[in-house]
């Protein structure tokens, strides 16, 4: 297992759009993906578990991978974070 802290820095946080790009990378690879925010794992191939958090702008979470790939997702994932989901 990997995992990284990162901070979201767009304007309207973790919304609809942001979460849905995050579930087409993590379906894309084998290992398993969780967001830790707010004492709170979720999986990340769940969108209403995603929008369940009502994450903004300027909030700290943890990525957590595991599997074959695991580090290359986390880094995907790091990546969509700072590119602010573009």
């Amino acid at each position: 297992m990997v995992e990284n802290t990162v901070v979201i820095h767009n304007d309207d946080g973790l919304h609809a759009r942001p979460a849905t790009k995050i579930i087409e990378i993590v379906n894309n690879h084998k290992s398993n993906a969780f967001l830790c925010y707010n004492n709170k794992k979720i999986n990340l191939r769940s969108i209403v578990s995603i929008m369940s958090l009502s994450i903004e702008k300027g909030t700290e979470i943890k990525f957590m991978t595991e599997g074959d790939d695991e580090q290359e997702l986390l880094d995907k994932l790091i990546h969509l974070v700072d590119s602010k989901f573009e």
